[in-house]
């Protein structure tokens, strides 16, 4: 009888933890995901991202880079991609093998801007090549970083997270002799650290650290 009853408060004590549980809706795609969640299970999106009510955009063109990620060319001239994990690696030249699929979109040319959520972790090479951009925007969490903006043009603003790990690259693969304005998430210490040995080989950069975004 003990036993029964050890089991039946057990139960109980389940049961109230359960219903303490609080739950919130994602606004993008609809899930139920835990309030304490930074992503959405579905598609991958930060719950801390700012949730629309309304947009002032259309989406003009979307569809998927894996199973994992997809994209989307809004009318206001972004390119959003978003999910969870790695945009693979792709080739310049389609007849070399796979483009990335935005710059096969008939729309490709309105994409002024890029911006990654904050479930993509790595971003791969020849990604935004053609592109004519004012702004990329890494999600928080990217960390893996192989020459995406290769062959990309006018990159007027970008913004790093503490997480990308070869700044070295992205300063190399963006140098198009154009002055670009960099806010970044980490400390200047942090940034110093990483390209502490080819300080000096980038002037066309103005850094803000401590970035919030």
């Amino acid at each position: 009888m003990k036993r029964i009853l050890i089991v039946f408060m057990g139960l109980l004590l389940l049961v109230g933890c359960s219903q303490n549980q609080s739950y919130a809706t994602c606004t993008f795609c609809g899930e139920q995901v835990t309030e304490d969640s930074k992503y959405c299970s579905e598609c991958g999106r930060g719950i801390s991202e700012p949730q629309e009510q309304s947009v002032d955009y259309t989406i003009l063109d979307s569809g998927i880079c894996n199973s994992n990620v997809s994209w989307e060319i809004r009318s206001d001239g972004t390119l959003y991609i978003f999910g969870n994990g790695t945009i693979p690696n792709y080739e310049s030249r389609e007849v070399d093998g796979e483009i990335a699929p935005w710059r096969a979109s008939v729309v490709c040319s309105e994409i002024t801007d890029v911006l990654i959520s904050d479930g993509i972790t790595g971003v791969g090479e020849e990604a935004f090549r053609g592109l004519s951009l004012t702004s990329i925007i890494f999600g928080h969490n990217v960390i893996a970083y192989d020459y995406c903006l290769n062959g990309t043009y006018y990159v007027k603003t970008a913004y790093i997270p503490s997480s990308m790990k070869d700044i070295r690259s992205f300063l190399t693969d963006s140098d198009f002799g154009y002055p670009m304005t960099i806010y970044y998430e980490g400390t200047e210490e942090e940034w110093n650290s990483r390209i502490r040995d080819y300080m000096g080989e980038y002037n066309d950069y103005t850094v803000y650290y401590n970035s919030d975004f």
